[in-house]
């Protein structure tokens, strides 16, 4: 009894575990966006560490390792998955959550509009996938949450950076046990993030 007691009260310790996130205007001024009706985004993964691992590179040769010593293969199809949900899952997510913010303000956040006058580089540069190992006794879990800086530069012109916000520790949301599979976390992060940016340039740049 005793034990599954500690049991119960360390799973909902971590099931209640709250990470405050932060969204802040690092450098410049993203005010030269007011009056766009169109803005590029574009999504960059190139300086991402994930967990323990300081790169995404370490972070995909363990997982794939450790996942084939199990099962032949399953590392493989798991490291195939991970690529494909940036674009499947956590950009749309991003994009649709940024445009949902702004709606009213006549701007819209497009991915690949090189048309634009403007374009939003969003470096995610930490992923925590979190974890869901709940059973019908415990409730042991930590939420997915992502780093990310945005740059704003002309798009012609992305060597010169006009404006820097950085959002921190953006959580996923709490699913109960539906965010067992770590793209589903990830993802919430990714709509969160979506809003917090699209909110910050609402209340920064575009609300008189």
């Amino acid at each position: 009894m005793k034990r599954i007691s500690t049991i119960l009260l360390t799973g909902i310790f971590l099931f209640s575990g709250i990470i405050a996130s932060a969204q802040k205007l690092k450098s410049g001024d993203p005010k030269v966006l007011k009056g766009q009706s169109l803005v590029n985004l574009h999504f960059d993964y190139s300086k991402v560490a994930v967990g323990k691992f300081k790169s995404e590179g370490e972070y995909i040769a363990n997982g794939i390792e450790e996942r084939n010593r199990k099962k032949a293969g399953s590392g493989d199809e798991w490291a195939e998955k991970w690529k494909s949900d940036r674009k499947e899952k956590f950009e749309p997510v991003f994009r649709d959550e940024f445009n949902d913010v702004l709606q009213g303000f006549d701007v819209k956040g497009k991915t690949d509009a090189v048309e634009a006058k403007y374009t939003l580089i969003c470096y995610t540069t930490f992923i925590e996938p979190g974890f869901n190992a709940s059973m019908a006794i415990s409730f042991a879990k930590q939420p997915a949450f992502i780093d990310m800086t945005v740059e704003l530069v002309e798009t012609s012109k992305p060597g010169i950076i006009l404006a820097t916000i950085e959002l921190k520790k953006v959580e996923s949301k709490s699913m109960g046990v539906n965010d067992y599979d770590t793209g589903v976390r990830i993802r919430s992060s990714y709509q969160r993030a979506g809003d917090y940016l699209g909110t910050f340039l609402k209340k920064n740049v575009f609300k008189d």
